[in-house]
């Protein structure tokens, strides 16, 4: 998946900006031409899922959550692809940064 960067918008402002790099662990017997036919369809899931998270955290000192975004992006792909073809989505890099 290629790098998801989005600002964290708190009222009218945006406070930080975060960057996520990705990558989906397929089950066995699954292949990434699976994944490709509907990357434009995941990576749309992604960034929902991700606005949403960062919504509901940007108060927090940190909206980082690793697990929370493991788990949240892991349902999304389950609904675009099915479940079980991505077996774990692995965060490769997570940055926040302050604006």
């Amino acid at each position: 998946i290629a790098p998801i960067e989005l600002p964290v918008v708190e009222g009218n402002n945006v406070t930080r900006q975060v960057g996520v790099l990705l990558t989906l662990e397929l089950a066995q017997g699954h292949r990434q031409s699976e994944v490709k036919k509907k990357q434009r369809e995941i990576t749309d899931a992604f960034i929902t899922e991700l606005y949403r998270i960062y919504g509901w955290r940007s108060g927090d000192v940190q909206v980082v959550n690793e697990a929370l975004i493991k788990r949240r992006l892991q349902a999304a792909a389950d609904r675009v692809l099915g479940p079980d073809v991505v077996h774990a989505i692995l965060i490769r890099q997570l940055v926040e940064q302050e604006r």
